[in-house]
């Protein structure tokens, strides 16, 4: 179900949510397991029984499907196949985190960001039928993504630390 480049082209036309999430990956490249944690934002379309997620940051991933958790759950598994490529196409700890930073907080879709800052506004102004979920005041809001090597000089995996899961209305 992904679909690029995001709202502005194939998204259908209906209710928006602009949403933060906070989702912890476990990737494994060579020689290197990672944990890592991306606080991004989300454009959540609802039409016709059918939910779709629009990357802003990171930008360029899509899912979508009847509802707002299994879509989510879907664009998690992707992103978690875009994470391991970025690690199998990477030398070493140090240039996968790179990558990640790069992905995780590049601005690359003017539209999407646009579309996200909207609908953010039409939430504060009362005009969206929200839904029951934690609001977030996203004014200083900014994406952020935590990469950290879980391997030791032996190879040996450490433990990782406990990073809980978050999903936030923007507001």
């Amino acid at each position: 179900m992904h679909r690029e480049p995001g709202p502005s082209v194939l998204t259908p036309p209906g209710e928006e949510w602009p949403l933060l999430f906070k989702h912890t990956f476990d990737i494994r490249g060579s020689g290197f397991e990672a944990m890592v944690a991306i606080d991004g934002a989300l454009l959540a379309t609802l039409t016709e029984g059918h939910c779709w997620l629009d990357g802003v940051f990171p930008y360029q991933v899509s899912e979508g499907d009847e509802s707002l958790p299994k879509a989510y759950e879907n664009l998690t598994v992707f992103m978690t196949g875009i994470l391991t490529d970025l690690a199998g196409e990477s030398e070493n700890f140090d240039e996968f985190e790179k990558k990640v930073q790069f992905f995780a907080k590049h601005p690359g879709d003017p539209v999407a960001l646009s579309a996200w800052k909207k609908a953010r506004q039409k939430i504060r102004n009362g005009a969206v039928n929200a839904p029951d979920i934690k609001h977030r005041d996203s004014s200083g809001w900014k994406p952020s993504v935590i990469a950290v090597d879980l391997t030791d000089h032996r190879d040996n995996t450490i433990s990782r630390p406990a990073v809980p899961l978050r999903g936030e209305l923007a507001a």
